[in-house]
This record gives C-alpha cells, structure tokens and sequence, in this order.
C-alpha cells in the first residue's frame, strides 16, 4: 500500500514539474523600432521587464529577444519617452518612439 501510494505522489510530482516547464517556455519576438517619421532608430535598448534579458536594435532598426508569451517588452532611448509594451503572444512587436 506503501508503494502504491508513493509511486503515485512521485508521479503526480513529476507531472506538476513538467506541466510548469511547458508553460514557461521562451518565444523568440522581433520587430521594427521607428520614429514619428517611420525612420528607423538604431541602438534602442530593448528589454524584458523584470528581468536582466534584453537586446539593442540594429542599424535597421530591427532586434530579437526571447521572452515569455506573458512578458512586456520595455523600449527607451535617449531623446524619445520609453514605451512598455505587453507581448501578449504576438511573435512580431513594432513599435514607434515619440
């Protein structure tokens, strides 16, 4: 009765641990930072709230970071007013500064 009933909370344990591993997978998001004008602003730090994960754009604008489905993206650079922006299980985030 013992093993039974061990077996079955060691099972039940497992299943809790792998359901909260597939629930808290990453996404890779990208996306596009403009200007007002649509002119693309290279070097914008882009980060997850909360966390130390971020990225910076590219000469085009462009970048790519990993994130929870959940996660809200913060996008400030020096001159325009920093945006939060929830992910909310988009894989592409544009955004224009002001």
């Amino acid at each position: 009765m013992l093993k039974v009933l061990f077996k079955s909370c060691l099972l039940i344990l497992l299943c809790i641990a792998v359901s909260g591993k597939l629930q808290a997978q990453d996404v890779t998001i990208k996306g596009k930072v403009t200007d007002e004008n649509g002119g693309t602003i290279p070097g914008v730090s882009v980060t997850v709230k909360g966390t130390q994960r971020g990225t910076i754009t590219n000469v085009d604008g462009s970048y790519s970071v990993s994130a929870a489905p959940g996660a809200t993206l913060v996008f400030s650079f020096l001159g325009y007013v920093s945006q939060e922006v929830p992910v909310n299980n988009r894989s592409t985030v544009d955004v224009a500064l002001k």
